[in-house]
């Protein structure tokens, strides 16, 4: 069969957008692991089904899959390059839209539209993120309720904190990046949790926020959405940040965090690229 796709990225995280409103057709994990292979299918860090709303209040769903095949409840760049397909092409409003997750509804916002007609040039968009919750679904040795732990890796003691925006994350301080043992530490400590974990490495380097993350089912990855949120949250929580938005440098790029103090919420904006369609054969 043909199936219709987009090829789309926020900041090098990247996804494979369906357009599957007539609920014709159906994602399996095989289908998923196929479409992100980056030697035999169209290569992605994860898969984005956009499907009828299983919630009234919002206008669609998005059935978000990791590379690997697993279903994940949240995506951050994901919902943002789901919103940009959407304003695109007139299925939401690009003053303001509600799109359900399975960690629940949130809303989003065109916040620049891209110049020109060239697909490669960045739409920004921005989407509520919600609160930070400081625990995550399941433990690892030594970790408390205010979720922070310590932990054991290679003889070297790790200082790390848990949150979710739906999905889970757990955030640690390295003082440099290139030498954070990201694949192997965050590997192993994904392992722990029951669901599996984001792990973010976090250094702050001439006033900037860079970092570095290992995404469940996936591997590292350019851009973390979710984990730009858990940093901001992490890092005003540890008085490491002053108010105001908060620019999280990825290897693939930068993403803007603000908080609300008047709903607790987290904003997060950044670039969208839609990068070329395609029928491609399954």
């Amino acid at each position: 069969m043909k199936l219709e796709i987009v090829k789309a990225h926020a900041t090098g995280n990247d996804f494979v957008v369906i357009n599957d409103l007539d609920g014709q057709f159906g994602l399996s994990s095989e289908t998923v692991r196929s479409l992100c292979d980056r030697h035999t299918g169209v290569g992605a860090d994860g898969v984005l089904r956009l499907a009828d709303r299983s919630d009234p209040a919002a206008s669609i769903f998005m059935d978000y899959w990791n590379a690997d095949g697993s279903i994940a409840e949240m995506c951050g760049n994901g919902i943002r390059v789901l919103a940009k397909y959407c304003f695109d092409r007139g299925i939401l409003p690009t003053d303001g839209a509600t799109i359900d997750t399975r960690a629940g509804a949130r809303a989003v916002r065109l916040v620049s539209p891209g110049e020109g007609s060239d697909a490669h040039v960045a739409t920004w968009v921005e989407v509520d993120m919600g609160e930070a919750i400081w625990t995550v679904d399941g433990q690892v040795p030594g970790e408390s309720d205010s979720g922070m732990f310590t932990y054991d890796f290679e003889g070297s003691i790790w200082h790390f904190s848990t949150v979710s925006f739906g999905n889970p994350h757990v955030v640690t301080v390295v003082d440099d990046l290139t030498t954070a043992p990201v694949k192997s530490l965050g590997s192993e400590l994904s392992s722990l949790f029951p669901n599996g974990t984001n792990v973010e490495f976090v250094a702050m380097e001439g006033g900037r926020v860079n970092a570095r993350v290992w995404e469940r089912g996936v591997g590292e990855t350019l851009s973390c959405g979710t984990g730009a949120c858990a940093i901001a949250a992490v890092m005003r929580r540890l008085g490491l940040v002053t108010e105001g938005p908060l620019t999280v440098t990825f290897p693939g790029g930068s993403v803007v965090v603000t908080y609300d103090s008047s709903t607790n919420s987290f904003w997060l904006s950044g670039p969208v690229v839609e990068v070329f369609s395609a029928a491609i054969d399954l």
